[in-house]
């Protein structure tokens, strides 16, 4: 089927997506997402966990993956996809967000609090394997421009960094769902789909809020607020490990912001 048929990138993911062009019907229907085989079928796995996490309250769900492709040598994973518009589309028309906010932000809530940890894939730290875990103290050196910086300058930017590192050091990790804007969609349906299900590393709780309220600028900082404690509910309500102090955990929000 895919033979003769032209494959052009679709959005702009770190990670390569496809459409097909040519085919009305296959554009319809589902993506093609490019990567190592390996790491497409940890993307398999985790989108079927989160699908069921999703689902346990009706309006929201998963990306549905079909089976991998090895194509030309390449491995492809088709990712079905209904008609409708990514969330950043959607804020984009000056429509109301609502009610389909609340059920992203209760979501991601929901698979914080119930995705396993174990599930994370594992890398050797002092000997033993360990669930990957983002390094904020090295995070900001290793973003540094590529330039030879004078060393004193160097150890004076990574000092004022170090309050805002410890803060996040101290949070709760949970799986990164990486939730921006782009990556959750609204089918004709009304139904909230969460497109990216790579299993990557663990990451500070706050994060994925910091990128879902910021990566547009469609939020007032009251609307923000307002869904930081509809999130802290629902995580409360699921996860035994409660966040007890509301100050504490939005000051963990705004450094993830700068983070």
């Amino acid at each position: 089927l895919l033979e003769g048929q032209h494959l052009e990138q679709f959005g702009e993911s770190k990670n390569i997506v496809y459409e097909i062009k040519g085919k009305k019907l296959f554009r319809n229907v589902f993506l093609l997402k490019l990567n190592k085989k390996e790491e497409l079928e940890e993307e398999t796995s985790m989108s079927f966990t989160l699908k069921n996490i999703l689902e346990r309250k009706p309006g929201r769900t998963a990306s549905k993956p079909l089976s991998l492709i090895n194509y030309r040598d390449v491995y492809l994973l088709p990712i079905r996809r209904e008609a409708g518009k990514t969330l950043t589309t959607y804020l984009s028309t000056g429509a109301n967000p609502e009610p389909y906010l609340t059920r992203i932000v209760e979501g991601l809530a929901a698979m914080h609090a119930l995705v396993p940890r174990d599930l994370t894939p594992k890398e050797e730290v002092g000997g033993q394997l360990l669930p990957k875990r983002e390094n904020v103290k090295n995070y900001l050196a290793a973003k540094l421009p590529p330039i030879q910086l004078d060393p004193e300058l160097k150890k004076i930017i990574l000092d004022h960094y170090t309050p805002l590192s410890k803060s996040l050091e101290n949070a709760l990790y949970v799986n990164n769902r990486d939730s921006h804007t782009d990556n959750w969609y609204i089918t004709e349906t009304g139904i909230v789909v969460a497109l990216d299900c790579e299993n990557t590393r663990l990451v500070p709780q706050t994060h994925d809020l910091a990128l879902l309220l910021n990566f547009s600028t469609h939020f007032t900082e009251r609307q923000k607020d307002a869904y930081l404690e509809k999130y802290i509910k629902e995580f409360n309500t699921i996860n035994k490990e409660k966040i007890t102090d509301p100050t504490i955990f939005k000051l963990e929000y705004y450094n993830s912001m700068l983070h």
